[in-house]
């Protein structure tokens, strides 16, 4: 009855039979110690579902009397890493980082080398991450760094787990007034990333290359903001950094519009009708997620999904694999004529909160992209506000002052002499 209400949402009638199950429990092993507390393990996680922070705390104590009875320092670190989860995820970063490096502590004492390395792999960034948020950027940069060398020794220096720690190593560099290494890491990072995604994504079916376009953006939307608060205006990390951006932008539409034109060119009515279906399927998930309709993108999606599979064998067999390029800063600036300029937005969210929207601009004669703070999110916000929320408004004859202010004025000094924008 618990599992049914925990599958149904119903979370209050959950914690309800799930008392029940634990007064059952206790009752059956009321004379075994080692025993009587682990059922609160299938408890806990109904509390944090069911906001019950403070009683999912007061579970996992329970269990750790159990665990420390058993012996088992794999067990006990798995508690405290639980618990340093919970503290994460209520932004309690001081009692994070305290439980993480317990858990980290029990797992070094461990015989077990197997499992120390799994468990490793999972904690050590969490762990870092928990410093960092905890504004202990030293002890996080050390963390990070010996996240690096495990990650290295598991995965190898040309995988997309590599180029994440660097991502991450770079990140707090740049709080430790690192800023060259930073930068260093972040294209090693950017290029690592490139390198894998344009040799993998010609071997995947379309649903599977998000994973890769999130990859590939989690490095740029982490770029972006480091060259911002390095102060950078004219150098090779900028240029990467817009290179990473473009990449992103185009990566999945260029697969598809490759793909689709090799499909159509081929003149296989099969393909060209299984291409087709694949897109349109992906069409109307859009649409039902627009609406909400999660049961009709859970079937929508299988279907896709296994046509998907079908249509990427098919490709394959027919020599048809997507055309991927990284279009560099140079080759876009040597296509423009002298009064015409390119003009690319970005966005991040800072540690605070803030969202920040930036632009690149590229200009002929330029060796490198110019990286200009242009608004805050707050500013359109409250523009929408008065506005009733409707963007179409933004643009009358009453706003139209105000949207060149927030998006076109801290543009103006790079734009002298240009006619056309792209």
């Amino acid at each position: 009855l618990r599992d049914t209400y925990a599958f149904k949402g119903d979370y209050d009638n959950t914690l309800v039979f799930s008392k029940k199950c634990i007064e059952n429990w206790m009752e059956e092993f009321k004379d075994n110690p080692s025993q009587k507390y682990l059922i609160y393990r299938n408890h806990y996680p109904y509390q944090i579902k069911a906001g019950d922070i403070s009683g999912a705390l007061s579970s996992l104590d329970s269990i750790q009397k159990s665990l420390e009875l058993d012996g088992s320092k794999i067990a006990l670190g798995d508690l405290y890493m639980d618990r340093a989860r919970i503290y994460s995820g209520i932004g309690n970063w001081q009692e994070a980082v305290m439980n993480y490096h317990v858990a980290d502590s029990l797992f070094l004492k461990s015989t077990n080398i197997a499992a120390v390395i799994e468990r490793q792999k999972q904690l050590i960034p969490l762990y870092a991450s928990a410093l960092y948020q905890n504004n202990e950027y030293e002890k996080s940069g050390e963390q990070f760094n010996r996240n690096l060398e495990l990650v290295e020794s598991c995965y190898g220096t040309k995988s997309m787990e590599y180029s994440q720690a660097l991502c991450y190593l770079a990140n707090i560099e740049g709080y430790l007034d690192q800023l060259d290494d930073g930068a260093k890491h972040y294209i090693d990072s950017w290029q690592i990333a490139r390198d894998i995604t344009m040799q993998d994504l010609q071997m995947l079916p379309s649903n599977a290359r998000g994973k890769y376009w999130q990859d590939i953006n989690s490095i740029m939307w982490n770029m972006v903001p480091y060259a911002l608060a390095a102060k950078y205006r004219e150098n090779e990390f900028l240029l990467s950094a817009y290179e990473a951006l473009v990449f992103s932008k185009g990566l999945l539409l260029a697969v598809e519009k490759t793909t689709g034109d090799k499909v159509q060119s081929l003149g296989n009515k099969t393909l060209i009708a299984d291409f087709m279906a694949v897109a349109n399927l992906r069409n109307n998930i859009e649409r039902q997620r627009s609406i909400g309709n999660g049961a009709e993108i859970m079937r929508l999606y299988a279907k896709m999904d296994s046509l998907d599979r079908i249509l990427n064998v098919n490709m394959t067999t027919h020599g048809i694999s997507p055309s991927i390029q990284s279009v560099s800063a140079s080759a876009i600036i040597s296509s423009l004529d002298k009064s015409e300029a390119v003009i690319d937005f970005a966005d991040f969210i800072k540690k605070d909160g803030t969202h920040i929207y930036v632009a690149f601009v590229v200009k002929p004669g330029i060796k490198h992209p110019r990286l200009i703070k242009v608004f805050e999110q707050s500013w359109l916000d409250s523009l929408l506000a008065d506005n009733n929320g409707k963007y179409s408004d933004l643009y009358n004859d009453y706003n139209y002052r105000a949207m060149y202010y927030i998006i076109w004025k801290p543009l103006m000094k790079e734009l002298k002499g240009v006619r056309t924008i792209y």
